[in-house]
């Protein structure tokens, strides 16, 4: 086979799988960690396990998105008319006592039958002093909570903070502003202390809520997420129906080949037993080494080459740098991969992929697959539903961390993945 592997020796990527067969393998026992469940004794537990929890949430289930309010206790809220009357509620409640209680001139005591009678004045200038400060609080308030907003798919709390602070020092500014030049009617002024205390009240209640909000969105991101994997994993089990099975079949078949007289059979087996063990075990928990990825791509490409003769595919495989130790989301390379072999080769022609990894920055992944559309493919949409589930899960478990660029325009098809491992 036509295959050139350009691999670094600080990366053993062929050791990542292990690619002996072992017939006492029990899927029985694999952990699935991410779901808080056990798979004991059969598959068909497993099976089970997941059907009830997946059947819990119901809705989400088949869609892929967040359950409804019955199920989810963090469902995000959205700015309905209830939500706005408790807003119109608080505002009028706390302007109401603020202007209410800091508001009083004096208090005439009058004495009528001998009965004393205390009446409050208060006065105008204090009421209008009042008002524009709870008006620049309402401002304040607002603008702070959309700073915070931003911060659930930006994710840069260092900034975010930053922007608040300046927010409040700008509207302390403005205020002091406002009474050092007189603007407002100042006999008698309103304490720095009392508008400071105002302002800063209105401040530290938006911060709140801006928290609170950030942390029900990101529950439901987290939850909705987890819907996705569970019915993944869902489909695998009833996928796999007894992999201990192919795993014995597989054994079987290797126990029957000549390894001396017909070595490349017996080493296709083996790399096929070291696919189905890696999809079926190693990737069951949260996330893998980037260089377990690697080398199922590796293996996987040996495998789709067996079908050409040996000037009729070459595959180039490069990594770059050593930082091969980053954890990412199993199965995210694969569809680009597989797009490679189903529209960039043909028979009978020379065709060239490439892959490339560049592992050279820690927290850092960068994917590149190239290949020339076949021209028996020229006229096929390339893609597929395979890039559309990745983009998806790409969006759900590195949201704003992550850039995926296809390029299909000319006689190649392009693919640049960026990804933040941090």
């Amino acid at each position: 086979m036509g295959i050139a592997w350009t691999l670094p020796p600080a990366l053993p990527v062929s050791s990542c799988l292990a690619p002996s067969i072992r017939p006492d393998s029990r899927p029985g026992t694999a952990d699935v960690t991410n779901t808080g469940t056990f798979v004991k004794n059969s598959p068909n537990e497993g099976i089970k396990a997941k059907t009830a929890i997946l059947y819990h949430f119901r809705d989400g289930l088949s869609h892929s998105r967040i359950p409804d309010r019955e199920h989810c206790y963090f469902y995000p809220m959205k700015y309905t008319g209830l939500k706005w009357a408790l807003h119109l509620v608080f505002w009028g409640l706390t302007g109401g006592l603020i202007v209410s209680s800091f508001s009083i001139h004096a208090y005439d005591v009058e004495l009528i039958n001998d009965r004393e009678y205390i009446r409050i004045v208060r006065d105008s200038n204090l009421i209008a002093q009042l008002v524009v400060c709870i008006a620049v609080s309402a401002a304040l308030f607002y603008s702070n909570l959309q700073i915070l907003g931003a911060m659930k798919k930006r994710r840069r709390p260092t900034r975010t903070a930053l922007g608040s602070a300046a927010l409040l020092a700008l509207a302390l500014i403005f205020f002091a502003l406002l009474n050092t030049f007189h603007i407002l009617p100042d006999r008698p002024a309103l304490p720095q202390s009392l508008w400071m205390g105002i302002l800063t009240f209105y401040f530290m209640a938006s911060v709140a809520l801006g928290l609170a909000g950030n942390w029900r969105y990101s529950e439901a991101r987290r939850m909705e997420l987890q819907l996705q994997k569970n019915t993944a994993e869902l489909r695998l089990l009833r996928s796999q129906l007894h992999p201990h099975f192919l795993f014995n079949v597989l054994n079987n078949l290797l126990a029957m080949v000549d390894q001396k007289a017909n070595p490349a059979l017996a080493k296709s087996i083996d790399t096929l037993s070291g696919l189905l063990r890696y999809v079926v075990y190693e990737t069951a928990g949260q996330q893998v080494p980037v260089q377990k990825e690697i080398a199922f791509i590796e293996n996987f490409a040996a495998l789709q080459a067996l079908r050409f003769e040996q000037d009729e595919l070459e595959v180039r495989l490069v990594v770059q740098g050593d930082h091969n130790k980053q954890p990412i989301e199993p199965g995210i390379f694969i569809p680009f991969v597989e797009n490679a072999f189903k529209y960039g080769v043909e028979p009978e022609t020379h065709s060239v992929i490439l892959i490339e990894f560049d592992l050279s920055r820690p927290g850092r992944i960068l994917f590149f697959v190239k290949n020339r559309i076949a021209e028996s493919m020229k006229h096929t949409q390339a893609g597929g539903a395979g890039i559309s589930a990745v983009r998806e899960r790409l969006q759900l478990v590195y949201p704003e961390r992550h850039r995926l660029e296809i390029n299909n325009s000319g006689p190649d098809f392009n693919v640049h993945l960026e990804i933040d491992t941090q």
